[in-house]
């Protein structure tokens, strides 16, 4: 593109670029020029941004834009295209510009059948509930979350949350011209418990408050069957002196009172991971999946697994 073309700004002629603005577009155009011809397009967008900058002609925006759709990013180079259109007409306009407006036209609708779509379809939830939708950290307004969105050709990270529900990623590679789908199951993964306005339970703390849940009741029970048997034993060893007899009941009872104690130990370890849970519990499908297990030894218990 000859830098003859710079000349004429599509402002009104009574205050354009000054003679150092149109030297130095000229210069930042030549330069877009070489890189782009050297395979250098983020060198090349940078100057012909530049002289955009400086010029705003549809020679600067028609290379600007030329440049974009070899970046892949044609979602931009369509949006400059279409503000070609929009730059006033001189009545002494060159041919350059003619030239630059015309082929800023048939390119717009090129690049405008190039860009593909993705639709997310959101499935799992329960009836009536809202969900957040992202598309590449963009928040899609929730209306528009429903219908397929243009997005640049290539690999785009989707992401969905909702009150109640472990928020879910996915990635999809989205080539030109393609209608993609990518559905997301909430149910897949749910790992919160729902409430009258609660806030979502991690598994983690889930897992934790169950398994201290669990050796509470069973130390409660061993610990109670426990009382009842030394009161029985009291009876029938008077001065901490027991006969044959009773051999057989105070090694049971010795064995129950073991168990009690683990079972409260395991209540105390799982209400521990529970509480460390809601401070430190989250989600992702990224994550490792949890693996806890109680285990239980001569008078000690824990839990072991990876969190």
């Amino acid at each position: 593109m000859p830098c003859a073309a710079l000349a004429q700004p599509a402002a009104s002629a009574q205050k354009g670029p000054s003679l150092a603005d149109k030297e130095t577009a000229r210069a930042l155009f030549r330069l877009g020029d070489d890189k782009f011809h050297q395979g250098d397009y983020s060198g090349a967008l940078d100057a012909f941004e530049a002289a955009d900058e400086i010029m705003g002609v549809p020679t600067t925006k028609l290379e600007r834009a030329r440049t974009l759709t070899m970046l892949g990013r044609l979602l931009e180079a369509h949006d400059v295209l279409l503000r070609v259109s929009r730059i006033p007409v001189e009545a002494n306009e060159s041919a350059a510009f003619q030239d630059a407006r015309a082929e800023a036209q048939t390119m717009s609708e090129d690049v405008a059948a190039r860009i593909p779509s993705l639709r997310v379809r959101v499935q799992g939830l329960s009836e009536g509930a809202d969900f957040d939708l992202r598309v590449d950290d963009a928040f899609v307004p929730s209306k528009a979350s429903r219908f397929p969105r243009r997005v640049d050709p290539g690999l785009h990270l989707v992401v969905v949350s909702a009150t109640g529900y472990a928020t879910q990623r996915q990635r999809i590679d989205v080539a030109e011209r393609d209608s993609a789908e990518v559905v997301i199951d909430m149910a897949d993964d749910r790992l919160a418990v729902e409430g009258d306005g609660g806030l979502p339970i991690p598994l983690l703390s889930l897992v934790g408050f169950g398994v201290g849940a669990a050796g509470l009741i069973v130390g409660s029970v061993t610990g109670g069957i426990t009382l009842s048997r030394v009161s029985d034993l009291d009876d029938q060893c008077p001065d901490r002196t027991c006969p044959a007899a009773v051999a057989d009941d105070l090694d049971e009872a010795e064995v129950i009172s073991h168990v009690s104690t683990v079972g409260f130990v395991v209540a105390g370890v799982g209400v521990t991971v529970g509480v460390v849970g809601l401070f430190f519990g989250g989600s992702s499908q990224d994550d490792e999946a949890v693996a806890i297990e109680p285990w239980i030894g001569p008078g000690s218990a824990g839990l072991r697994g990876r969190f």
